[in-house]
This record gives C-alpha cells, structure tokens and sequence, in this order.
C-alpha cells in the first residue's frame, strides 16, 4: 500500500499538542493489533514444533500454514486451491517483486497495472526488468480493452485507490484477454476480508485458476510490520516463483508461519477480522455523514476517496491539513497516476489508521478542514448524490 508520509502518527501515547494525526490509506489501526493473541500462538508454536521444524524451511512455506491458508481463503473469500498451490510470502510487494522476475524468468516483458494505481508496484515491476503500461481505471474497474503483454495486475474487489469494483463482464473479458495471450492476471485482494454494506464480492481467481494468480497478506488484517501474505499460483508458475524464493533469500521465519497457521486454525484471527470490520464499518459511517459531501467508492476497506476539482486544491488542502495537524495524501501529488499532467485530483482518506484516542479529533478536524473548503471540491454530483466519475 501506499509509502510513508514524512510524519509518524503516535499510536499507542497520547499525542502531545500539535501532534500529526496521520489518515493514511491501507494501514490498519495499529493499535488494535492482537498481541496476547500473537504472543500466545508464538509460544505454542515453539512448544511445540519439533526441531525439524527450525530447519531450512522449503522456499514456497510451511506445509502447516499453506493448508491453512487455503482453506481460509475458500471459505472466506471462495478461493479454489490445494496447498500445493500456496506460495507463503514476506508481503504483497515482495511477493509481487518476486512474482515479477519469476515471469520475467519465463519469457513475459510487459504487464499492465491500474491508471491511477500504487506507484511502489509498478517500481518493483519495473525492477524485474518489465515494462508497465497503464490500464485506465472507470465507474467499472479497470477496462479490459487496455490489456497488453503478459501480465495484468488488478484490484477487482475494491480499486485502490477508486473504491470501485470490477464489473462482472470486465472480469470475464480480463480472463479471455489472458487465455487469447497465454498471459496472467494478478489478483490484488488487498482488502477482500473488509465489505460493510454487503457480503465482500468473491475472489476473481476462482473463474479461472489457470489464468489468475491470486494474493493476499496481513498488511490490512494485522499490520504490515508482521509482513507475512500469500499468493495462489497456477502450476506452471510455481517452480520459477519458488525458485526467485531461493535465489532471493526470501523466505518467511517459519516461527511466524507457525504463529499465523496456529492463529488461523484456533479461529483468533477470523474473530480479529470480525472485530476490526465492526471499527471500521463504524468508522466510514462516521465519516460519511460528518463531513456531509458525498465519498467516492464502495463500503469497504480502509480508505474513501473526496475528489477535487484539481491539483493545486489538493495541494492547498493537504498543506491547510498539516498546518491543523492531520497528514493527508494526495491522489494527483503521490504518484498513483502513471502520468499525472491532466488527470484528476483527490483526497485519498485513510479513516482506519488513526488509534482509536485519536480517531474523534481526526474526524473533527478533517470536517471542519472540507467544510470550509468547498471551492475545492469536485461538482459534477449524479441524481443520487454519488459523485461521478474522479
């Protein structure tokens, strides 16, 4: 998810006078990170594993955590996978910077990624040696007639940062786009565990498992700090990914993946994720009826995005932000366009990372900060009062 902003927030104390609130997108209130329960599967794990376990563990992870993690992802998120097929990573971006050169390895040159999406991803993808061409973003996703080369990385659940879903047409044109080229489609489902007005949309990779690898992690459900995720790879990739493993150094502390595979299977970290989707179901309502303009995006995940009306106001509010004490990130000034001349201009608001003492006084200011400023906001509202379009 997106960089560091040059501010920290001070989760966990309490905040001096003219302390930074921070709204970032994609990271989860830190605080409510379930410790004891981290703590207590830690130690089960180095009761009980055996000392084989320390051991070199294989690149692609733990046996125990693999079949763990499928059998989560298909009843959560209907994912269709054998153990086999899980490939334990340090992360989505290393994940994705791994996958990238296992691709590579096979011969692909060029991927597609989100217009506008996360500038990181497509650094890493540029540094395993592919070229990334953009795949502009609409009210229905990413549009499949923009696929090009060997690969494409998509956020069809919940867009970041647009909020919007993938149609179900796009989809399956995205899969016959990938069968006609013998290429991949990445499934980012970054946020797929969190949907607040209906049951979260089903992964993508489970219309074609063939053609689509699909990845997760613990950025959003724990902390990206743990930096543990997990990716679903079709059969021809896993000996080259698990190879990039090797070659990297990359493989994740197997007491972790025996403390994640403990969490899962004892059912803690299913009842974590209910507990924060009621934070933070309860959060994006507070938000939205607060600042009283409508919010780009479904409700979902972590962050609503306020379009402007350009990008000197998107300038203008994030420093009037900073100057109040709340660090705010720019759709137009942090790199989520591949080209930024012309393209529109937003406030990406990240409601769920302020800790819960500092999350009143987060919204207080940042409602205060849109009311009085609504030359900046965007105009062009539909019949139902849903801002159209970016």
């Amino acid at each position: 998810m997106p960089r560091r902003s040059g501010a920290r927030s001070r989760a966990g104390t309490n905040d001096p006078a003219g302390a930074v609130i921070e709204l970032r997108p994609g990271v989860p209130d830190l605080s409510s990170f379930p410790r004891t329960l981290w703590a207590a599967a830690l130690r089960r794990a180095l009761a009980t594993a055996p000392n084989s376990a320390l051991d070199y563990a294989e690149p692609a992870g733990l046996p125990v955590l693999r079949e763990a993690v499928a059998g989560y992802l298909a009843r959560t998120r209907g994912v269709r996978a054998e153990p086999e097929a899980v490939v334990i990573t340090a992360g989505f971006t290393s994940g994705l910077s791994l996958l990238g050169r296992a691709l590579h390895r096979r011969g692909a040159r060029t991927i597609a990624t989100e217009n506008p999406g996360l500038v990181r991803h497509r650094d890493v993808l540029r540094a395993a040696e592919l070229t990334v061409v953009p795949l502009a973003v609409g009210p229905s996703g990413a549009e499949p007639g923009d696929a090009v080369g060997q690969a494409a990385l998509l956020t069809p659940a919940h867009q970041h940062p647009t909020g919007v879903v993938l149609a179900p047409r796009s989809r399956y044109r995205f899969i016959d786009w990938a069968r006609r080229n013998n290429a991949y489609l990445v499934e980012d489902d970054y946020d797929g565990e969190f949907r607040y007005d209906q049951r979260p949309v089903g992964a993508m990779q489970a219309l074609d498992p063939e053609r689509i690898v699909y990845a997760g992690s613990t950025s959003k459900s724990l902390a990206p700090g743990v930096r543990l995720g997990w990716m679903i790879v079709p059969a021809p990739l896993r000996r080259d990914l698990a190879a990039e493993i090797f070659d990297a150094g990359a493989a994740v502390s197997v007491l972790d993946q025996l403390a994640m595979a403990d969490l899962i299977l004892r059912g803690d970290y299913d009842r974590h994720i209910r507990r924060m989707r009621l934070v933070y179901r309860r959060r994006r309502r507070q938000l939205a009826s607060s600042i009283g303009v409508p919010l780009r995006g479904i409700a979902a995940g972590m962050h609503a995005l306020l379009p402007l009306a350009s990008a000197t106001g998107e300038q203008r509010l994030i420093a009037e932000g900073r100057r109040r004490g709340l660090a705010l990130t720019g759709l137009h000034g942090n790199g989520y366009w591949h080209e930024p001349e012309g393209q529109s201009a937003a406030l990406i608001l990240g409601y769920a990372a302020p800790p819960a003492h500092s999350w009143p006084a987060a919204l207080s200011l940042l409602t205060q900060l849109v009311q009085q400023s609504a030359a900046e906001l965007v105009q062009n509202r539909g019949p139902d009062g849903v801002t159209v379009g970016l």
